[in-house]
């Protein structure tokens, strides 16, 4: 089980690296490439929108990995004041109301694409992209985060239900 978890984490952690990553790399490329151009008169019109894809990403991609690595954003003020025992289920409580959260994001943000690839939804740029496809990015990259959450409660519970007699 042990064995089958890292294996899962570990694949999490390079498909959010890989896509965030590109993502990462082609959003300056293309507000660089959009400010240059326009220098000469002309416009990408894809540029603004396609950016504002990758966006979100690029944080929910980036979001597991970040998680699995222990960089989520900790208030260290009680993290000093509390007792470990009471941070640790504070913490624990905090991942399951994030996976609770996530889950009815993932569901929802499914339900808007698929609706947007339904009606065939178009975004306002000049470009005129049927949004359902980048939208579907949403969800799936959601799908990962709440994943290495899962991941994340697993190991905080082992490490406090487990090892409760070693602290």
């Amino acid at each position: 089980m042990e064995e089958r978890m890292q294996t899962i984490e570990k694949w999490l952690n390079r498909v959010g690296f890989i896509f965030g990553a590109i993502a990462l790399i082609a959003l300056p490329i293309f507000i660089i490439a959009s400010i240059i151009v326009r220098q000469f008169g002309f416009s990408l019109g894809f540029a603004l929108e396609y950016s504002t894809y990758l966006i979100p990403v690029i944080c929910l991609f980036a979001g597991g990995y970040v998680l699995s690595k222990g960089g989520h954003v900790n208030t260290d003020l009680f993290k000093n004041i509390l007792r470990p025992r009471i941070w640790d289920w504070l913490t624990l409580v905090g991942l399951v109301l994030g996976l609770g959260y996530l889950v009815i994001l993932g569901v929802e943000c499914a339900q808007l694409s698929f609706e947007s690839i339904r009606f065939g939804y178009r975004s306002m740029y000049v470009t005129r992209t049927l949004i359902g496809y980048p939208q579907l990015v949403v969800p799936f990259g959601i799908f990962l985060f709440a994943v290495q959450t899962v991941i994340e409660i697993i190991k905080k519970s082992k490490s406090m239900f487990l090892n409760s007699g070693e602290k």
